[in-house]
C-alpha cells in the first residue's frame, strides 16, 4: 500500500513551459484567459507524463485547456487541506506476484497533476462533480464552462476528453467527509414525494454559476445571490468544502435554513446566499444578483469628487 506523498515524490511535473516546470501559462487576469499568450507558447511534456496521460485516455491537448480555465479559482486552506489528505489516503493493492495492481498506483495522473496549482484545482473540482453527477453530465458541465471563456475553436476538446478527465478523479473523495456535506445540504433541498425524483438542472446553467463562484474564491466578486433546486445544494457543498466561502441557504421565503460553518455570521459576512426554490421552476439554476467589492483606497480622488469616505458604498448590486 503507497500513500499520495510517496507517490508524488516520484511523479514528474505535469508540463513545463519556456524550460519552467510546473508555471502557470499566461494567465494573466483574473475571471480571463489570455488565449493568444496560450497559443503562441510552447509546453514539453515529459515522457513519463505522457505515457500516465495515454494510459488514463486523456490528450495532453486537453489537459492544456483545462489548467486555462482552473487558473481562475482558488481553493481555501481548508479546501486544500481536505484535498491532500484523501489524496494520502489513496492507495494501490497489488494482485498475486504484484502482476496486476488496483486502485491509484504510482503511475497514475493524479500524482502529477497535484504538482501544480491550476491541476489541483482540476483535480478538486472533477472530484466533487463525479460525487453529485454521472460522469457523463459531470463532463458536459466542465465542456460548457470551458466555453463561457470563449476558447478559439482550435483548442476545444471533444466531451469524451472532458468525460476521461473526470473519471481520473472517479473516488478521489470516497474517503473524505464532502460526500456527507453533500447529502445533509441535499435533503435540506428536496422534499418527500416522486418530486424528488427530478434530474439535474442543466449543464451550462451549472457552469454558469460555478463560473461565478470561481469568481468569488479569487476575489473578484464579492458575494453571489443564487436561487435554484437540488443542483443548489452540490453548489453549496463546493463553495463551503473546497472553496472555503462562507455559504448561506435559505428557503423562497428568506428564512435560513442551513449554514454549512454552523456561525450564526452577520448577513454582510456571508458570500453566498442560496434561495431554494420548491416546485417544477425549481430545475432552473441562475445567479440572481452579484456585489462588486469596492476598495476603500484612493480616499484623494473621491475627496476630488466631494465624497468623504463615510459616504462611500461597500459594494454594488448587479
Amino acid at each position: 500500500m503507497a500513500s499520495s506523498r510517496a507517490n508524488s515524490n516520484q511523479s514528474a511535473p505535469l508540463m513545463s513551459q519556456n524550460g519552467q516546470p510546473g508555471t502557470a501559462v499566461g494567465f494573466q487576469q483574473q475571471g480571463t484567459v489570455d488565449w493568444t499568450s496560450i497559443m503562441s507558447g510552447s509546453v514539453t511534456f515529459s515522457v513519463d507524463v505522457l505515457s500516465r496521460l495515454s494510459k488514463a485516455g486523456v490528450e495532453a491537448f486537453t489537459i492544456y485547456a483545462a489548467r486555462a480555465i482552473f487558473s481562475n479559482l482558488k481553493i481555501g486552506p481548508n479546501g486544500e487541506l481536505r484535498l491532500h489528505r484523501a489524496l494520502d489516503k489513496l492507495s494501490a493493492f497489488p494482485s498475486f506476484d504484484k502482476v496486476l495492481w488496483f486502485g491509484f498506483g504510482v503511475k497514475h495522473i493524479i500524482w502529477s497533476m497535484q504538482e501544480s496549482t491550476e491541476g489541483l484545482n482540476c483535480l478538486g473540482i472533477c472530484a466533487c462533480l463525479i460525487e453529485g453527477y454521472s460522469t457523463t453530465v459531470a463532463a458536459k458541465i466542465i465542456r460548457e464552462l470551458f466555453l463561457l471563456y470563449d476558447p478559439p475553436t482550435e483548442l476545444r476538446p471533444a466531451l469524451r476528453q472532458w468525460a476521461a478527465l473526470i473519471e481520473t478523479s472517479g473516488g478521489l473523495l470516497a474517503s473524505s467527509e464532502f460526500g456527507l456535506v453533500l447529502h445533509g445540504l441535499t435533503k435540506l433541498c428536496l422534499q418527500d414525494g416522486q418530486i424528488n425524483l427530478r434530474s439535474s438542472g442543466s449543464p451550462k446553467d451549472i457552469a454558469l454559476v460555478l463560473k461565478e463562484v470561481f469568481e468569488v474564491s479569487a476575489g473578484c466578486l464579492d458575494r453571489l445571490f443564487l436561487s435554484g433546486g437540488a443542483d443548489c445544494a452540490w453548489i453549496a457543498s463546493v463553495a463551503h468544502w473546497l472553496l472555503d466561502l462562507r455559504v448561506e441557504v435559505q428557503d423562497q421565503f428568506g428564512t435560513i435554513i442551513y449554514r454549512p460553518d454552523g456561525t450564526r455570521s452577520e448577513f454582510l459576512d456571508t458570500q453566498v446566499i442560496m434561495t431554494y426554490h420548491r416546485g417544477h421552476s425549481s430545475e432552473l439554476l441562475r445567479v440572481s444578483g452579484k456585489h462588486h467589492a469596492i476598495p476603500s483606497g484612493g480616499s484623494e480622488y473621491w475627496n476630488m469628487l466631494g465624497l468623504s469616505g463615510s459616504h462611500l458604498p461597500g459594494c454594488y448590486k448587479q
